[in-house]
């Protein structure tokens, strides 16, 4: 038992401190006393929880252009009323400045403005008192507009990646587990398409991604997939291991390849397909070993493929 006794030279004599554990409504609680050494005393008290039928009563009503929600308390008592991020046992409070716990008079309406909006996103009420039964509504779970870009404006990615692994950590209002996979940016441009790289999925542990044996680059990013949304994560350093510039001369087609560790690359023309581009032989190769300086790889279009696309690996 925790807590402790203290002996009073008045009645009682004993007083005994425990600290607070859950009780559900309607239950028999039954508490015993034993000393420690054992004296042969023993004292026991049972306790039944009141029974209260059901939760506060409200309505709510999203007001998007606000970026708010209306709670509205019936005529009758006056209730605490919250917003909270539903997490895997408790709703969480929201950070500052958007955190608020207001006791709204029977009849009356409140305002709560929100940061994001989210698929766990609830409105909590109880009574003023204490121990008081709690009722919740989150009306945004199944609400496409709780899965568009604000999701993932409402996350933090923290780039942990280094020379051959790209890894991500992700902090997020709502427990999210997407999928991971990576693809590569045309250009450095947000709006920019990224390309799927097949066979790229990262592995996931507790919110930290990680792909290993990559090179990493600006332009190999990490898209992020839950439901029907996406969201494309491009390494945070523009440090990288290795480039590539093309230029054109007439049907000459001419890469120049740096690099700042020993590696092979290899270049052929490729056709896109969907979200992939298929390369097509023949394939050309150069290696940078450890002494020697960057090298060029100059490649020949043929006529009849104009337009295609370039794959470097």
């Amino acid at each position: 038992m925790g807590g402790g006794a203290a002996l009073t030279p008045c009645s009682p004599q004993w007083q005994v401190q425990f600290d607070c554990f859950p009780a559900e409504s309607g239950r028999r609680l039954l508490v015993t006393l034993r000393t420690i050494p054992d004296r042969g005393l023993a004292i026991s008290r049972s306790h039944v929880v009141a029974i209260e039928l059901q939760g506060p009563i409200f309505t709510h009503t999203w007001l998007p252009e606000a970026r708010a929600i209306e709670v509205a308390v019936p005529k009758g008592p006056a209730l605490m009323v919250r917003l909270c991020h539903q997490l895997a046992l408790e709703c969480e409070e929201l950070p500052q400045p958007f955190h608020r716990q207001l006791l709204v008079p029977g009849g009356h309406r409140i305002s709560l403005p929100y940061e994001f909006l989210v698929p766990c996103l609830c409105v909590e009420a109880s009574y003023p008192h204490r121990d008081s039964l709690r009722s919740k509504h989150c009306p945004f779970r199944e609400r496409p507009d709780a899965y568009g870009p604000e999701l993932w404006s409402s996350v933090h990615f923290h780039d942990y990646s280094s020379k051959d692994q790209m890894a991500m950590v992700l902090s997020a209002s709502c427990p999210l587990h997407p999928r991971a996979t990576l693809c590569w940016r045309e250009a450095a441009a947000e709006a920019a398409p990224c390309h799927n790289v097949p066979n790229s999925t990262a592995s996931e542990e507790e919110q930290v991604y990680t792909l290993d044996n990559v090179d990493v680059h600006p332009l190999l990013c990490f898209r992020f997939s839950y439901g029907n949304s996406s969201h494309v994560e491009c390494p945070h350093c523009t440090d990288t291991a290795w480039n590539v510039s093309l230029s054109a001369r007439g049907l000459q087609l001419r890469l120049h390849l740096t690099s700042r560790v020993p590696a092979s690359f290899s270049a052929a023309l490729c056709q896109r397909r969907g979200g992939r581009c298929e390369p097509e032989a023949p394939v050309y190769t150069v290696t940078r070993l450890e002494s020697s300086a960057p090298r060029e790889l100059a490649l020949l279009l043929p006529v009849q493929v104009l337009g295609s696309c370039v794959l470097v690996r």
